[in-house]
């Protein structure tokens, strides 16, 4: 090694210049003719996102505007350079049993969790009591009563450990609970009393209170925590427009028409907009696409800025991020890969510049969370700033030609997301007229088949699927509901609350319990946005051969035609392995066959009802068509070939193929016509 080769300035000389023009042309001899345009990816919100950056898409007036980090408009952080800290590790916690989420909290407080999310059940989040509570609707922690927050939450430092109280428009509710049993003085509180009635009503289709009655709750709240400079007391969360399958520009859109609507309603009662601004967060879901998301969040925090200030303010606060892995990249099938998953996700969040973090466990898909998969999202975000030292970096997109211009058209198609929300009369007449479903939806069925073609890849489910998979053990959340409605003695609040003034709240949540305090204040009901998990589709079709295989005492089959040597059929049977056992069908692999006699032979005694021929290009004409025939007699119900026919297509279905398979086809729509085969309509 040469002593020019220690210095960075000497080693760069050393590499030789290349120009895009010459780029260009490397990149087209590679593609053998075809455009360099084949290279671009068009994205869900309208985004063209190329396959080379450089200087040349650098805007030198937008870096000035975005200064350093810690500075307005925050793009970059919202920790100067000098003041660089991590973000913190939050743990979300949804059992039911109030008792055993403080038994989880204590446990994990010792394995470097820094702050706590408490999600409450959903009957609590629309005002019910636990009686017609079911394990399948379970979604979160039974807090019907003040003593149910306080035994799941005795033992916290609330001036030491964050803090998340989410029960939609009604956590002002466990706000006032908890100050019944914490010591630490409000001023002192870290984290974020998570009011947000529009998502609520998003996410559940319901709300417990008319808006006016949440809107007064939320005021109450932050009123309450003015003082507090580590404590939000309004959250505006995209959970639900994300997990129903919103593109990015939606999701930013509606965080700003969300937020709009709560600072208008604070102001109308008596909150300026500047403190209103300081006491909001943002719930944010990242999803699968790391570096389009890490931009996603920078410019949501320049949105953030550049709303505040056409709201006439000089300075405008920065937007604290709680961001999230996301519920929709989520698999319920060979759920492992979830720890890949959010080992992706965690990072985006970290490089984007999010404050607070959390990442689900990898069981999460398939109910309550078990003590494995919490330990080993707690161990994810710690391998990543202990031993990434990811968190010890300043803006680490910045610079990038690519992070940079991805943020900037985020930033405008965000913008212009949120003018059309606006003009459609904002975001709560979007929720109640069905226009922000309709949207969403369109997004979601085009993404849909870009998954059920595979061209969006499922790992583990639609690509490298294990149907022999073991299941993990469930976690006993029934019994856990038995125990919590067994003990819940209903009380029936003496008077009319005050629901603005959280003196009033503390006494009130002291006096009755939760859903008493709201029952007969009228209620707010939309059609709720669902969730689309984008493994859903082909985890059904699994269920499917999973009932068949215990039903019949055998799954599905499919038999593997494979013509010709090890070297001609290896690619296409292996493609064709993965392309059917993603819907449950069991295939029938082999060592080959030389003619389509022994192919036909084999298939006969094999027991399945459909057939895939695979070989090479160069095989195919020489049998494709008499090995068809010869299946076909053999009893074969449906025959396919792995690969594109080219100009053999109507040959060969005349000599009985009946389809043919290949990168790029509806995977789904084939397994279902292969299940069909075998008398299912899924």
């Amino acid at each position: 090694m040469s002593a020019n080769s220690l210095d960075p300035e000497l080693s760069i000389r050393e590499f030789k210049r290349t120009s895009e023009d010459a780029w260009r042309q490397s990149a087209e001899k590679l593609l053998k003719g075809a455009p360099l345009d084949k290279l671009t990816v068009a994205t869900h919100e309208g985004l063209k996102i190329k396959p080379l950056y450089t200087q040349a898409d650098r805007d030198p007036k937008a870096e000035k505007r975005n200064g350093m980090p810690g500075g307005i408009p925050f793009v970059r952080g919202n920790t100067p350079v000098s003041e660089r800290r991590s973000w913190s590790i939050c743990q979300k916690y949804t059992r039911f049993d109030p008792a055993v989420v403080n038994a989880e909290i204590r446990r994990d407080l010792g394995r470097g969790v820094q702050a706590v999310w408490l999600r409450a059940d959903r009957s609590v989040r629309l005002g019910r009591g636990p009686e017609a509570v079911t394990p399948e609707q379970c979604d979160g922690v039974g807090l019907y009563t003040h003593k149910a927050v306080g035994i799941a939450l005795d033992g916290l430092d609330l001036s030491r450990q964050g803090v998340f109280l989410d029960a939609g428009a009604l956590s002002p509710l466990l706000a006032a609970a908890l100050t019944r049993f914490s010591d630490v003085p409000v001023k002192d509180w870290i984290g974020v009393v998570a009011a947000d009635p529009l998502g609520a009503l998003a996410a559940d289709g319901e709300l417990p209170t008319n808006l006016n009655i949440a809107y007064d709750l939320m005021a109450g709240g932050v009123a309450k925590f003015k003082t507090a400079p580590h404590m939000a007391a309004v959250s505006v969360s995209l959970e639900a427009v994300h997990n129903a399958g919103a593109d990015m520009a939606t999701e930013l859109g509606v965080f700003l028409a969300t937020a709009v609507e709560y600072l208008r309603a604070l102001e109308s009662r008596g909150i300026a907009v500047k403190h209103a601004a300081e006491k909001m967060c943002a719930f944010v879901p990242v999803g699968r696409d790391g570096f389009r998301e890490v931009a996603k969040l920078r410019a949501m925090r320049a949105l953030w800025a550049q709303m505040l200030q056409h709201c006439g303010l000089r300075r405008p606060s920065s937007l604290r991020i709680q961001a999230m892995t996301s519920a929709r990249t989520w698999t319920a099938r060979d759920p492992w890969v979830n720890m890949l998953r959010g080992t992706a996700e965690v990072f985006a969040a970290g490089m984007g510049g999010a404050d607070f973090v959390t990442s689900q466990s990898f069981d999460a898909a398939l109910g309550a969370a078990g003590e494995l998969g919490r330990r080993m999202a707690i161990n994810t975000q710690l391998i990543l700033q202990a031993e990434s030292h990811l968190g010890k970096v300043a803006d680490p997109a910045g610079g990038s030609y690519f992070l940079e211009a991805v943020t900037r058209e985020l930033q405008a198609l965000g913008w212009a997301r949120f003018q059309e929300i606006e003009r459609q009369g904002g975001v709560t007449s979007v929720l109640q007229n069905g226009w922000l479903a309709t949207g969403i939806a369109a997004t979601a069925d085009v993404r849909a088949k870009d998954i059920a073609k595979r061209k969006l890849p499922v790992v583990g489910v639609s690509v490298y699927p294990n149907i022999h998979e073991a299941a993990l053990d469930a976690v006993d959340v029934a019994s856990e509901i038995a125990r919590v409605q067994k003990s819940f003695k209903p009380r029936v609040a003496p008077q009319a609350v005050e629901f603005g003034k959280f003196s009033a709240l503390r006494t009130a949540v002291g006096k009755a319990d939760f859903p008493a305090l709201v029952a007969s204040q009228g209620r707010v009901a939309v059609e709720a946005l669902p969730v689309r998990r984008e493994a859903a589709a082909f985890e059904a079709l699994r269920d499917v051969g999973d009932r068949l295989a215990t039903t019949a005492g055998t799954r599905p089959k499919v038999f593997l035609a494979n013509m010709g040597r090890i070297a001609d059929f290896n690619a296409r049977a292996t493609f064709a392995k993965n392309f059917y056992e993603a819907g449950g069908l069991e295939t029938l692999d082999n060592g080959g066959f030389p003619g389509a006699m022994e192919a036909s032979q084999a298939f006969r005694q094999s027991g399945a009802k459909i057939a895939v021929l695979c070989s090479s290009d160069k095989v195919y004409p020489l049998v494709a068509a008499e090995t068809a025939k010869a299946l076909k007699a053999a009893g074969a119900l449906r025959v396919a070939l792995a690969g594109r026919p080219g100009e053999h297509e109507q040959a060969w279905r005349t000599a009985g193929i009946d389809t043919f398979i290949y990168v790029g086809s509806d995977v789904l729509a084939e397994l279902k016509a292969g299940l069909k085969i075998y008398g299912v309509d899924a």
